[in-house]
């Protein structure tokens, strides 16, 4: 589920943002080249972040019986 992979609910929207924030690309290199560097600005302690924000969320699955948590995102 898209709502427990930290990948899926906090970095492609933190990589588009770092991207985007200088206006849209005119080549795929220049895309790739802003995806690059992005991702090697990323600050460990933001991963770290989004991996204990994880937690909460296996857990919330788990109270809600493997049931879907979209629901309780403004409690996680």
């Amino acid at each position: 589920s898209p709502d427990l992979n930290p990948c899926d609910y906090r970095l492609w929207a933190y990589l588009q943002e770092e991207v985007y924030k200088e206006g849209h690309c005119q080549t795929v290199g220049e895309l790739t080249g802003r995806l690059r560097r992005a991702w090697e600005l990323l600050p460990v302690a933001l991963i770290r972040t989004w991996i204990e924000e994880w937690r909460p969320r296996l857990q919330a699955v788990v109270d809600n019986n493997g049931r879907q948590i979209q629901h309780l995102f403004n409690r996680i």
